[in-house]
């Protein structure tokens, strides 16, 4: 099992989540300019990572949400949709900050208030494989050594990313034109694994309205041919995603 940063939590994480899939594979052939070495790394791995979501959650990898009018500003790209959930997939190395884009946001923001019901969560996958935009090596050792280095798992609901984005300088910084985004700190993020509830109530959120699960990822998981070793993971769930958007 994978040691490193996240070490302490690890007891904790005794319950195995049972995945959608236990073999996830990618039926999309991705080809990328060669000479772009450091823009084909981040596609993949961000490609890989949405795979794995889909795997362990369930879902289909879609390029957009087609319910929307047509002439509506709030068209959004999920990754991972399933008839009663989304995921955004982030895949962050650790020490790194978690950039929220205020377009991304406000049109979740939206999208929740067309579906109340719809569990809209982040998944949020912190690694120690750092200058991954450098690598050189095929696509599948990039992949191989990441999944080798894969940390902790945080899976966060729209309500809770919604706070972090409203930044507070505590916990973010705020990044106007062309970023247009706030910049949520690496302590912050890893705080979710270590402490939830206490960052609930940082947020000044109502702890009564989430539901907190640790697990551990399952064994014999494989993401596009890729074995993916153990790692901790906790999920925060709106109990009412209605709620907070009232």
């Amino acid at each position: 099992m994978m040691k490193g940063h996240f070490d302490s939590i690890l007891e904790l994480h005794t319950r195995e989540i049972i995945p959608h899939v236990y073999t996830m594979k990618s039926h999309k052939a991705i080809q990328m300019p060669l000479f772009r070495i450091r823009l084909a790394n981040k596609f993949h791995m961000g490609f890989f990572f949405e795979l794995l979501s889909a795997g362990l959650f369930g879902g289909k990898l879609i390029d957009s949400v087609t319910e929307l009018p047509e002439d509506s500003p709030y068209d959004i790209k999920p990754d991972v949709e399933s008839v009663d959930k989304i995921i955004e997939s982030k895949c962050i190395v650790n020490g790194s900050h978690l950039n929220l884009y205020d377009d991304q946001i406000g049109k979740y923001k939206v999208y929740q208030t067309m579906k109340p019901d719809k569990q809209i969560s982040f998944a949020i996958w912190r690694h120690s494989l750092r200058a991954t935009g450098v690598h050189r090596g095929s696509i599948a050792e990039l992949l191989m050594a990441i999944t080798e280095r894969l940390q902790a798992g945080i899976v966060l609901p729209l309500s809770i990313m919604t706070k972090l984005w409203e930044n507070d300088t505590k916990i973010s910084r705020k990044y106007g034109e062309p970023w247009c985004c706030v910049s949520v700190k690496s302590p912050v993020i890893n705080n979710f694994i270590f402490n939830p509830w206490a960052m609930v109530e940082r947020l000044h959120l109502n702890p009564e309205d989430y539901r907190i699960t640790r697990y551990i990822s399952p064994q014999n998981f494989i993401v596009d041919k890729i074995s993916v070793k153990q790692f901790p993971l906790i999920i925060i769930e709106d109990r009412y995603p209605a709620k907070w958007i009232e």
